[in-house]
């Protein structure tokens, strides 16, 4: 496919991005990458796996020192 380049840009015909509704687009050893975005625009869900983490009690206690200078 080639494509002119004028003042005001490419257009890019939409059926060469066929069930896209966004791209990114960056430039990689020459040449423009364009790389769907829309996977990453699901919502989140809150609480999806709730408990399933837990934490140590310990966790805000400062570090020793053999762990910042190693075993001597």
């Amino acid at each position: 496919m080639k494509l002119k380049v004028t003042e005001q840009g490419v257009t890019i015909p939409k059926e060469f991005f066929a069930g896209v509704e966004e791209v990114e687009v960056h430039q990689e050893n020459g040449c423009l990458v364009m790389v769907p975005t829309q996977s990453l625009q699901k919502p989140r869900v809150l609480g999806l796996h709730a408990g399933s983490i837990q934490m140590s009690d310990d966790f805000d206690e400062p570090l020793p020192d053999e762990f910042w200078l190693g075993d001597k």
